[in-house]
């Protein structure tokens, strides 16, 4: 079961890294791969130990990791994006979003019927 879930990830994983120049999807699924086949290394495995071996319970953990992420979180640098980011940003959309509209040929309803007769053969 965890090689069919591997390869089903990596051919997901080559669709999405297409998009830009980077292989961070393959590079995740390398990363992850392993604990399909061997669930003692799985997240959920390791903080399950880490309890038993310091005879504690969840809250506590949960505690300490919340100051701690806490911590890591004020000391990281803030981005305030301004009104006017935000502005520009709904200008540029809308822009993109008439130029592909105006690109289209072919009407919704036709779009819709190709759409459908497509999806029949699949």
């Amino acid at each position: 079961m965890g090689e069919w879930v591997t390869d089903e990830l990596k051919a997901l994983a080559v669709v999405l890294d297409e998009s830009g120049k980077e292989e961070r999807y393959k590079q995740a699924i390398a990363h992850i791969a392993p604990r399909f086949n061997a669930p003692e290394l799985t997240s959920s495995a390791r903080v399950l130990e880490h309890l038993i071996s310091k005879d504690m319970d969840n809250g506590p953990l949960a505690l300490s990791l919340s100051q701690q992420y806490k911590k890591e979180l004020i000391e990281q640098p803030y981005n305030i994006w301004s009104d006017q980011y935000f502005e520009s940003q709904k200008a540029e959309s809308l822009l993109k979003q008439e130029q592909i509209e105006q690109s289209d040929d072919v009407d919704f309803d036709a779009f819709l019927s190709n759409y459908y007769i497509n999806a029949e053969k699949v």
